[in-house]
This record gives C-alpha cells, structure tokens and sequence, in this order.
C-alpha cells in the first residue's frame, strides 16, 4: 500500500520486493526499479478504504539500508550504500535532508561519448580536492621516509638501526594509506557507476565499514600477477619478460575487480556478466583500455623524467601528486565503464520483454529505453 510524506510516494516492486520511493512530482512517469529494472508507473497515494488500489505498475525510489542495496552491474562492496543523484535532478536539491540514509533517485541518462564527457568534473568538487590532498601527502611522507631508510643505512654506527625504523615507518603509513585511498578509491567506482557527476557518498568516518573494500582490490591485483607469472615461466621467467606484468594488470585487473564486486566476493574473481559485457560493450571497454594506457604511459614517462632530472623533493611531491590523481582518475573511468556497461544490459532485458510480451495491444502506450552511447 502506498503512503505520501513530504512529497513522496511509497510502496514495493513487484517485482523484486525492493521498498520503494518517489517524488509526487514523478506522479504518472514510468521510472525503472533501481534494483531489478522492471518499469513501473508512478501512482498517487491510494484512497484510505482501498487497500488494492495498487495495482502492479507502482514504482518509484527505493530507501534501505547501506548493507542492503546490490545494484545490477557494481553492487556495494564491503556493506556500503549507493546513493545516485545528478545535479540536474530533484534529488540532489534534497539531497541535505537524504544524507542520513541510503536514497536513489531515478536513474540518471548517459551523456554523449559518456568516457569522455564530465569524467573530470568530480574534481571539481571540495571533497575530491581534499581527498586528492590528502593521500598526495600521504604518498609524499612515504617516499620521504624511504629515502631517509635508503640514506641511513650508510650514516655511521646507528645507521642500520636508524634505516630499519624509518623503513617500518614508511611501510606502516604505506599500508594505512593504502587501506585508506582504497575506501575512496571504491567510492568513486560506485558513485560514478551510479551516473553521478559528483562523489556523493564517501567513506563513513567508520573504519571497519569500509575496510572491508581492501580485499577486493588486493585479490583483483594479485591474481593479474599470478597470470604474468604463470605465462612468463616457461619462456625465461619474469624477470626476462617483466612487461607481462603491467600489461597483465591493465588487462586483466579491471575484469577480475568488476567481477568480484559483482559477485559480492573477493573469492569469486569471474563473473558471468562482466565477461558478458566485454561483447555487449567491447567498443566502451576498448575506449577505457586505450584512456588508461595513455595514464599509464605519462605516469611513467614522468617518474622516468623525475629520475633523470634529478629532482630530488621536488619531484617527488610532483609524482606523489600525480599518481593520486591518475589513481583516482582511473578509478572514475571504470566506474562509466560500469555506468554504460549497467545501461546496456537494461537496455537489452527491455527488448528482450518487448519481444516475449503479447501481441494484443494495451491502452498503455509502449515505453521503450534511451538508446546507450557505447563511449
């Protein structure tokens, strides 16, 4: 039975039994469930003394818990929500009021050539800059403290000692920082799948919420390196062949991360329908192959630079600074990867139900969706 408050109708899919809610705005548009795609009308309340006045085509936004929600292609990994606003929506104007929870308004549309169109504008937003801050410092007190280990292990009698500590200390705030940058590196995955043009739902100060994310990139990294060493043993080892390595990874680990966050497991690194979309969307995947191989390759060619150079802190603050933006920016385009890769599939299961429907025409007109721009 649907209810009204503060401009919202409510009620249930059908379909998947999702809780739902809209807008009283969005009264007699046809909307997607956020959950299993199945369209559905928006209803006004019904009348007190009819409980069936809801027929099956109600909708609209769902509400729930953080731990709840598992969307179609990027489900939220290790218990966190997804919240989908566009800053052209009605949502984001409310979005103060919604922070509390996890809310998802109507599905944002794809822009044209979505790879490349406002992939930057997140960092434009304060949130985006301090975290950007804040692991390039990060970054920079590790390389620092490295080189000081490297420089003490020459400087007298303590030096050994003294080059042990400040190694231990890098490698701590190394891993900190690692855990830390995942959290919101997974963050801007999820937002960006969701068609926001913003980050909107960071890390929670809670620690363990998030921390969990961890295990997903680090299972997603290793097994591309299990691969190169696999291939690279019987013609000499990796040492001889040591480009397997980064080629593996910029094969494979984005296939083997979606995966796993599809399937809600580090231990289940293949997914169906990731490898599914690299035919249903090989053009986007492509794209998104040759844009992080261009990152990869300046990222490189400026530490190679920094090195030759000699920069010395400088340069140092300069590649710190650089490879979080890049880490950040990739992760942002595998999350319109994910967004295209997500508007695909619904648009394929919408004409898959457009041919198995009846041939007998219905007084309710036939809704069909927004073709997808593949990149």
């Amino acid at each position: 039975m649907a209810e009204s408050g503060r401009n919202l109708v409510r009620t249930t899919c059908p379909e998947c039994g999702a809780r739902l809610k809209a807008p009283a705005s969005k009264i007699g548009q046809r909307l997607p469930c956020p959950k299993c795609g199945h369209e559905l009308t928006v209803v006004g309340p019904a009348p007190a003394d009819d409980e069936y006045a809801l027929s099956e085509t109600t909708y609209a936004v769902r509400e729930l818990p953080p731990e709840e929600y598992s969307p179609p292609v990027i489900p939220a990994a290790a218990g966190r929500g997804r919240r989908s606003f566009d800053d052209d929506s009605e949502g984001a104007a409310g979005l103060e009021d919604e922070q509390r929870g996890s809310v998802l308004t109507e599905r944002p549309k794809l822009p044209p050539h979505p790879m490349l169109n406002s992939v930057l504008t997140f960092f434009l937003d304060p949130p985006a800059v301090i975290c950007w801050l804040s692991f390039t410092a990060v970054a920079f007190v590790v390389l620092v403290a490295r080189n000081m280990a490297e420089g003490a292990a020459s400087a007298g009698q303590f030096g050994p000692v003294a080059s042990f500590l400040m190694g231990v200390i890098a490698v701590v705030i190394g891993v900190i920082g690692l855990i830390a940058i995942t959290g919101y590196l997974l963050a801007i995955l999820q937002d960006s799948a969701a068609g926001n043009r913003v980050i909107i739902d960071w890390p929670t100060p809670v620690f363990l919420d998030w921390v969990g994310g961890v295990l997903y990139v680090l299972v997603s990294v290793f097994l591309p390196l299990a691969v190169a060493y696999a291939v690279a043993w019987p013609l000499g080892g990796v040492v001889a062949n040591a480009w397997l390595v980064p080629v593996s990874v910029w094969l494979l680990f984005p296939v083997f991360l979606l995966s796993t966050l599809e399937t809600q497991s580090p231990l289940v690194p293949i997914s169906p329908m990731v490898l599914e979309s690299l035919w249903v969307c090989g053009r986007t995947w492509i794209v998104f192959l040759l844009e992080t191989c261009l990152l990869g390759v300046g990222l490189s060619l400026l530490a190679v630079g920094i090195e030759h150079l000699r920069l010395g802190t400088s340069g140092e603050v300069l590649l710190a600074g650089v490879g979080v933006a890049v880490a950040m920016l990739y992760f942002r385009l595998l999350g319109r990867l994910t967004w295209v890769c997500d508007e695909r599939f619904r648009q394929k299961r919408a004409e898959e139900e457009d041919d198995e429907e009846p041939t007998e025409k219905t007084e309710e007109p036939e809704i069909r969706p927004t073709p997808v721009d593949d990149f």
